[in-house]
């Protein structure tokens, strides 16, 4: 190989690593195909407003029927209050239906993810839309009787919904730092090969090996510690547990993010070294 070639496949790999390494390169390279999406999500957060401010006025006229309950407990009384009821379940049901909903569009709308990791995410939060919608459906035809506890079931879901979102959100800050460590992982399998074939060229290869070990070595780290924010950000369900999760979660997220950084300076540090090869006189 010539040294001008040398020099051009030098320039060629710092390209390349940062096209991959580079989380707004990676975003800039997809050109905002997901505006869209992103527009959708925002009308979704609007129907899930309107939605919840229905869910309200509901529960106001459910707390005047239960006030006339107690004071007359008749038929009349006890039908007006379960027809109430199912009315404010139902709009508070659709109410969280549009949240998930929303939810789904800011999962699609991520531009830098695989599509393997929005297809896990995207299957959890159906599991919670698919129970909504069974709820929904139900609440046509369950009996009196079943009612309340149809009531405890929903209120509750209610509470914790906010911690789907929080959960969903944590795991998209893993996601994308996923998608950036797998193409930087696929590099180094490219430097690894240039190191080869610099050593069978005679190049005195030792330095470049140990960076490139280095290399290795943060993005070992990297990964460890998303793994360990995928433990924390799935353990958020409830008030009791989702603050210190999110907070563990997302400081494992940035440590992850500090060895990208990190392998990033060792990976120009290795083609700073390889074009020192291709023209030592250049660096005297």
């Amino acid at each position: 190989m010539t040294s001008q070639n040398f020099k051009l496949s030098i320039f060629a790999a710092f390209m390349a690593l940062s096209l991959v390494i580079s989380p707004s390169a990676l975003a800039d390279e997809r050109g905002g195909d997901n505006i869209k999406a992103k527009e959708r999500y925002r009308e979704t957060r609007k129907e899930y407003s309107d939605s919840v401010d229905k869910s309200r006025d509901e529960q106001e006229r459910l707390h005047d029927y239960q006030y006339e309950y107690v004071r007359a407990s008749s038929t009349v009384a006890r039908d007006n209050l379960n027809t109430q009821i199912r009315a404010y379940l139902s709009h508070t049901v659709n109410a969280l239906l549009k949240r998930m909903e929303s939810v789904q569009v800011w999962v699609n709308a991520q531009d830098d993810m695989s599509e393997d990791d929005k297809a896990a995410i995207l299957a959890d939060v159906n599991v919670d839309i698919a129970w909504l919608q069974d709820q929904l459906t139900d609440l046509e035809t369950v009996s009196t009787d079943e009612l309340n506890s149809r009531t405890q079931a929903i209120k509750a879901y209610w509470q914790r919904h906010k911690y789907v979102f929080v959960r969903v959100n944590g795991r998209i800050l893993v996601a994308r730092l996923q998608f950036v460590l797998n193409k930087a992982e696929v590099f180094s399998g490219r430097v690894g090969d240039k190191i080869n074939e610099l050593a069978t060229q005679g190049f005195d290869v030792k330095a470049l090996q140990f960076l490139h070990t280095e290399y290795d070595r943060h993005l070992a780290a990297a990964q460890a510690e998303l793994d360990l924010a995928v433990d924390s950000f799935n353990a958020i369900d409830d008030a009791d547990d989702a603050a210190e999760s999110y907070r563990q979660g997302l400081g494992h997220v940035k440590a992850a993010n500090r060895y990208i950084h990190e392998a990033f300076l060792t990976l120009r540090e290795i083609i700073l070294s390889m074009q020192r090869l291709a023209s030592p006189d250049s660096y005297d």
